[in-house]
Formats: C-alpha cells, sequence, structure tokens
C-alpha cells in the first residue's frame, strides 16, 4: 500500500469516528489534525497537529495565535496559517452574535443563558453580556483580557454598544468546575472598575463549568454594588 493511500485510509477513519463518537473522546491533536485536513488534502497533518498543540498549548491558543508566529512552525505555510486564523475569528462572529430573543432580567434566566452558551464550547473566553435596547453578547479570549492586551478605549466601545446600560459577565472553565479562580477575580475587577466611570451597572460575574453555574454575587464571592 502506498503512503498516500495509508494517509487516505487514515483520513476516512478519522472522520468516521468523528461523525459517530462525542468530541470528547477526542485529543486537541486529533481535532486539529481533522481541521488541517481541509486546508492540506495531501501533507500527514498528525505530525503538523502535534507540533502546533506542543508550541501553543492547545486549540485555541493555536487559531489565536498570530500569522507570523504560526508560519514559524515547520510545515505551516501562509495558506494555513490564514486559514487557522479564519477559523478562530468566524468562531468568535459567531459567539458574538448568539443572542437571546429577549432582555435577560431575573439571575435564573441569566445563569441558564450561560449554561447553554458555554455548553458547547471549549475556548477558555468571556462572554459580556451587555443589556439595553436589547441583550447582546460579545466574547473575549480570557487571556487578552488579564493580559492587558485588550485596551480600555476598546472595552469601554463595547460597553456602551446598544445604548447598554448594565453588564453581566460569563467566564468559561472549559472541563473544569465553576469555582472562582484568581483569573476570574481580575476580569470581574476589570469590569468593576470600568463600569462606573461609563454609568453602566455590573450586575454578575457567572462561572460555567462541567454542566453546572456559579454566580459570584448570589455566593458572596465579590462585592457588587447596587441594584
Amino acid at each position: 500500500m502506498s503512503r498516500r493511500n495509508q494517509h487516505s485510509g487514515h483520513r476516512s477513519r478519522l472522520r468516521l469516528r468523528f461523525l459517530s463518537s462525542p468530541q470528547e473522546s477526542f485529543y486537541e491533536h486529533e481535532l486539529l489534525e481533522l481541521l488541517l485536513f481541509y486546508v492540506r488534502p495531501v501533507v500527514n497533518t498528525n505530525g503538523l497537529a502535534h507540533d502546533l498543540i506542543a508550541r501553543f498549548g492547545n486549540i485555541l491558543s493555536v487559531t489565536g495565535a498570530s500569522r507570523r508566529e504560526l508560519e514559524k512552525i515547520n510545515g505551516v505555510g501562509s495558506e494555513t496559517a490564514f486559514f487557522l486564523r479564519l477559523m478562530n475569528d468566524l468562531s468568535l462572529h459567531y459567539l458574538s452574535r448568539s443572542r437571546p430573543d429577549r432582555p435577560l432580567r431575573s439571575q435564573e434566566e441569566l445563569e441558564k443563558y450561560f449554561c447553554e452558551y458555554f455548553g458547547s464550547s471549549d475556548a477558555k473566553i468571556c462572554c459580556i453580556l451587555c443589556s439595553g435596547t436589547s441583550d447582546i453578547p460579545v466574547s473575549i479570549p480570557s487571556e487578552k483580557l488579564i493580559s492587558g492586551s485588550i485596551s480600555s478605549r476598546k472595552l469601554t466601545e463595547t460597553l456602551l454598544m446598544n445604548n447598554t446600560v448594565r453588564i453581566t459577565i460569563g467566564i468559561n472553565h472549559p472541563g473544569g468546575y465553576p469555582l472562582p479562580t484568581e483569573e476570574d477575580y481580575v476580569i470581574t475587577r476589570i469590569f468593576s472598575h470600568l463600569a462606573p466611570q461609563i454609568s453602566v451597572e455590573l450586575t454578575d460575574s457567572i462561572i460555567y463549568g462541567s454542566g453546572k453555574s456559579f454566580s459570584m454575587r448570589k455566593n458572596g464571592a465579590f462585592s457588587f454594588s447596587g441594584r
């Protein structure tokens, strides 16, 4: 059997496995390998997927890396780097457009919303639900908030969109439990300091993980003003 046929058979088996098995049964490098099939139709993408995960740590960091950083990896050309960045931007765009049909008000509704919003995501992201004339969710990678790579001006523009009068923070803990970490406190502090400056109310910070939610407000894990 030729090397090309071996690769072809492997790809068919991996595709069939993806269609018949839950996502949780896959390693991250296998999901990335499957994704790379569609931009590298001939090359053995297994080794490339391993190299990318080894360099960046996980799929989220791989697709979120700059094209310049991606192209430093042997076997990643400009087209592959573009494809991975496109997947990242499309995913964030989809999440940002997944909005509720009507403004959410009750604690129960908010917790249910974030459970559904993060339910199928394995990305370490923060969702800012901006409530005004309607509710608009805006997804931001948690690491960008924590690192300070997003300016206060950009965050202010985000909070003021659609006549926002209050925000609720949702934080995803993929594969973990919904218990506050120091990173969650850092994210919550960022918005607790910024919101009053622009007359926007911070209502809660809700953590999601393992199918459950944790309200920092309801459990007294953080000081929220007003309401």
